[in-house]
């Protein structure tokens, strides 16, 4: 993430500001290792909603996401995700040949792009997912 964001212009970085996700710029390279996020994963109480940490358990809100990543956790409630199905959107985003959309791609096209349109802002939103939410397809 800290790579993709050292090779913005100040153009891309305004309209990332603009999305409402001008925090994500802000954030430092950090490694964090893959036993940890195990172990954090494995300390989520489900029945609780709350992470077990040395026998206290804390909740995560939607404030705390916001505080922490500056995410906005404020607005319309979605109650059921679009029904649009765009194959051409899809295949925009992945890199030929390929047949699925990869971080890889992703990071080489918000790399390489010098426009900061509506594409620029879905490659980046979804390599900020891919990057911290889902940082594999396992």
């Amino acid at each position: 993430m800290s790579e993709v964001i050292l090779h913005l212009s100040p153009p891309q970085k305004e309209a990332i500001e603009d999305s409402g996700l001008g925090n994500l710029l802000k954030i430092n390279k950090i490694h964090i290792y893959r036993d940890l996020c195990n172990e954090i994963a494995r300390s989520y109480d489900k029945e609780k909603k709350s992470f077990n940490i040395n026998g206290t358990f804390v909740t995560m809100t939607l404030d705390d996401v916001d505080c922490l990543f500056g995410l906005p956790s404020k607005g319309d409630e979605i109650f059921e995700a679009p029904k649009i199905n765009k194959p051409e959107l899809f295949n925009l985003y992945k890199k030929e040949g390929q047949t699925k959309i990869t971080l890889e791609a992703l990071r080489e096209a918000i790399i390489n792009s010098s426009s900061y349109d509506d594409h620029f802002i879905r490659r980046f939103i979804l390599f900020s997912i891919g990057s911290f939410i889902c940082p594999t397809t396992q």
